[in-house]
């Protein structure tokens, strides 16, 4: 265990220190959690220490044992000049940055170096009363630094240190060595696959902090490539990202050229669908985010081409709407006619209907029935034909 001053720590070994996203958690605190952190640094109350993976003896160890691809991933580390991997304490590192940067300011009686109480309201470092700022700038950081770790040990130690600490089963995900790990976490961080998650209904910043964001167009992109697999459930997403471990992309199936395209012509759609209607600040609901993909996959497997996306979208949310309204009236009057008469008929379930279909995305049985259903209604749909009217009017 090492003790650093805190300013020195953020001058001279924070710029050597890499953070992975292969397996590091996104920055997830909120603003009041920061402050709440930087008055406990101030009283000597956070114990935790920065833990930090050693490149030199990993590299070293590498290559006593001859693992090419340790070896590699610590060689291109250390071309880029960086001496440690972080493997926890990312949050506090960044939140003590931003503190001293003057992101932003915090509030409190707080003690200075002269043993004086100094009352403060939101006043950024560089405003603070000198003898608190000398408080503020003698503190000390604690550094564990971990040696001999290959690289591929280290998704393994940070889900282990952290295990107790609150990971969530996708950040556990991200840590997972594969392709699709990586990938998908940056697919889901573009500007635009962020927007579109945003505009869903009960989809929150905080939420995509940690990580429902990679969670959600993982679900939305196996069941396009597997519609018939179990992998929307938290096992099954687990067993979607471990097939990959330590093999390339070419040798997964699900991770193909072809896959991975085909996913994001889809979105782009669903995206386009959206922001040609959906009104600034207005949410579109979960389950109306699910039938655009099951309609825009459609349309891209058949090989069409979208020329109006607001006819679209209201022809996918109009289908969807009447299907959930009437399927619903159906089951009441389906449930009182069996009342009434039972006669030795089975009881009506509402799973046997299309509103309790839209309702549950995570079964391979339920999400093909709806499909057939919403895709069946949009086909008779003459509104839903004239998002396709222009390119087949060009066509003649």
């Amino acid at each position: 265990m090492f003790y650093h001053n805190i300013k020195a720590f953020l001058s001279q070994e924070r710029p050597l220190i890499k953070v992975d996203r292969a397996f590091q958690r996104k920055s997830c605190w909120t603003l009041a959690q920061k402050r709440r952190y930087v008055v406990s640094f101030l009283n000597n109350r956070t114990p935790y220490p920065v833990v930090l993976a050693d490149i030199r003896t990993g590299l070293m160890h590498s290559r006593a044992i001859q693992s090419s691809e340790d070896i590699i991933k610590y060689e291109e580390l250390a071309n880029e000049g960086k001496s440690y991997v972080s493997l926890d304490g990312q949050n506090r590192i960044m939140t003590l940055e931003e503190f001293y940067n003057n992101e932003w300011g915090i509030t409190g009686d707080l003690m200075g170096a002269d043993g004086v109480i100094y009352p403060v309201k939101d006043v950024l470092y560089k405003d603070l009363p000198t003898r608190l700022k000398d408080a503020f700038d003698m503190l000390r950081v604690s550094v564990y630094v971990q040696q001999n770790c290959l690289y591929s040990e280290l998704h393994t130690i940070f889900i282990d240190i952290n295990d107790g600490e609150g990971l969530n089963p996708q950040e556990k995900r991200n840590a997972i060595m594969t392709w699709f790990s990586g990938h998908i976490r940056n697919f889901a961080e573009t500007q635009n696959n962020e927007r579109l998650l945003l505009r869903i209904s009960g989809m929150k910043e905080q939420d995509i902090k940690r990580s429902t964001d990679a969670e959600w167009y993982t679900k939305a992109y196996a069941s396009l490539v597997k519609p018939d697999r179990h992998y929307l459930n938290r096992s099954g997403l687990d067993a979607f990202y471990r097939q990959g471990e330590g093999r390339q992309q070419t040798s997964i199936k699900d991770y193909s050229r072809q896959n991975v395209d085909r996913f994001q012509k889809v979105i782009e759609m669903v995206y386009d669908a959206v922001f040609s209607r959906s009104v600034a600040g207005t949410p579109i609901s979960q389950k109306l985010f699910w039938a655009l993909l099951i309609a825009a996959s459609d349309v891209y497997d058949t090989g069409r081409r979208i020329t109006d996306y607001s006819i679209f979208f209201d022809a996918v949310k109009d289908a969807d709407s009447s299907l959930c309204i009437d399927s619903n009236d159906n089951f009441v009057k389906d449930f009182k006619n069996w009342q009434q008469n039972p006669n030795g008929k089975s009881e009506p379930k509402k799973s046997q209907y299309y509103f309790h279909w839209a309702s549950d995305v995570n079964k391979p049985p339920v999400r093909q029935k709806r499909k057939k259903e919403l895709l069946l209604k949009l086909q008779n749909s003459s509104s839903y034909q004239d998002s396709f009217k222009v390119q087949a009017q060009a066509a003649k």
